[in-house]
């Protein structure tokens, strides 16, 4: 159920939703509740990945997940690709900042 990636160093507790998709999501809800509390708690973000449908998204957050990411928003891309796509809008924000 648990990316081997959870640390408090990092300031995110993940959870991958491919993984509870192999289950009824609503069998796992307990669990991510729980995940996604003990981030509130400690002032963490908690993250959902492999988040591919509209009702993953929308219990994720319900039981109080705080960042996602998965298919449903984009497919993988390289990193050159992120960076042409964001790095404009990142240079604008901070021009305007100062």
């Amino acid at each position: 159920m648990f990316s081997n990636d959870v640390s408090l160093d990092l300031y995110c507790a993940a959870v991958d939703g491919r993984r509870a998709a192999v289950e009824p999501l609503g069998t796992q809800i307990p669990i991510v509740r729980a995940v996604a509390g003990l981030a509130n708690s400690l002032s963490m973000t908690s993250t959902a990945e492999g988040v591919e449908t509209q009702q993953q998204l929308e219990k994720l957050q319900a039981v109080g997940c705080t960042e996602m990411q998965g298919h449903l928003f984009s497919h993988a891309r390289p990193a050159a690709e992120i960076e042409r796509m964001f790095l404009p809008q990142f240079t604008s924000a901070l021009s305007m900042a100062h």
